[in-house]
């Protein structure tokens, strides 16, 4: 649900668009699944780098935006 949650800020769409672009993605998952291990370990690089990529950007927007001041206003 995360997953469609994303895509429908991305396309800007309804709870149709979460619900459907979440259950297109468990679908594709099980066929990855099904079609074999060798395969879905292959695809699990390809999770990691975009999990590695999605992480770096976090952390070099956080970095470039880092304010010290707001720690000591709490």
């Amino acid at each position: 649900m995360g997953f469609g949650e994303g895509i429908a800020s991305l396309v800007g769409g309804s709870e149709v668009v979460v619900r459907g672009s979440a259950a297109l993605a468990a679908v594709g998952l099980f066929a990855l699944a099904y079609a074999g291990a060798d395969l879905a370990t292959r695809f699990q690089f390809v999770v990691m780098l975009m999990l590695t990529a999605a992480l770096s950007s976090f952390f070099a927007g956080a970095w470039t935006t880092w304010n010290p001041g707001i720690l000591s206003q709490g």
